[in-house]
């Protein structure tokens, strides 16, 4: 990566603020997996993205990931690649 593009996504990572309704989190984790989302807990922060670790009454625990839309149609191509990436050079499994 180019020293300008480090320093954009720095600048920018410093520049935004995600403000997350945990409440609303909460709600829509509970119906997605039909079980009560008990607590949850901020894992990290990077520059485009904000992940929590999601804790269910039934025990299980799942990672939720939430993006900041700073250009969405660059970072979902870029998912896609990745993913496509993953799927050819290795055994992960990951959607098509």
């Amino acid at each position: 990566m180019s020293n300008n593009s480090s320093s954009y996504e720095s600048d920018l990572e410093n520049s935004i603020v995600l403000n997350v309704n945990l409440d609303a989190l909460k709600k829509s984790a509970s119906n997605v997996f039909q079980v009560q989302c008990t607590s949850i807990q901020e894992f990290n922060e990077g520059g485009f993205h904000k992940v929590y670790i999601l804790k269910m009454e039934d025990g299980k625990e799942y990672i939720g990931r939430l993006a900041i839309s700073v250009n969405p149609q660059w970072k979902t191509e870029s998912e896609v690649a990745v993913m496509e990436y993953i799927r050819l050079n290795t055994h992960i499994p990951v959607p098509k």
